[in-house]
């Protein structure tokens, strides 16, 4: 990535709002995609995971366009327009190409949606259907568990 668009010096351990130019962001994704996200020299694919879910090439251009949709016209993003912008692309997402999370979940607390199983439910689901870490059934349990918690909390057990 260094090499073709000074990706470390330009992006690296910046933050999306405020540090960086959508638009110039915008343009290497653009480059980068015709080749299905290969280098054109040595074929290696290239991409960088964007945002809390950590999208990566596809997704990352989506999740690009969508800033620049919050962004009205700016070159950059506030934090509170990129919560929105990520937001929005959860949900479309979820309503989109990965409704079948949603459905899941529903079909795994058909009895309870209101209950500390679905919160460990939607937490396990998310992460190992959407997410998908790299060690997805750990990863899984852990945010399950993370969701059981909140949920305690939230309802004042």
């Amino acid at each position: 990535m260094d090499k073709y668009y000074y990706y470390g010096e330009d992006y690296s351990n910046k933050l999306i709002y405020n540090d960086i130019s959508l638009s110039k962001l915008n343009n290497m994704l653009l480059k980068l995609e015709p080749n299905n996200w290969r280098d054109p020299s040595s074929g290696s694919r290239r991409g960088f995971a964007l945002g809390c879910v950590q999208w990566t090439f596809g997704r990352t251009k989506t999740l690009v366009g969508i800033y620049m949709e919050v962004a009205n016209g700016r070159d950059t993003i506030t934090f509170e327009q990129a919560l929105r912008a990520e937001g929005l692309m959860i949900s479309r997402e979820f309503l989109g190409s990965y409704s079948s999370v949603y459905s899941n979940w529903q079909k795994a607390n058909s009895g309870s949606l209101a209950s500390v199983n679905a919160a460990y439910s939607a937490g396990y689901i998310v992460c190992t259907q959407y997410e998908k870490p790299a060690d997805m059934q750990t990863a899984g349990v852990e945010r399950g568990n993370l969701a059981k918690t909140v949920y305690n909390i939230m309802m004042g057990y």
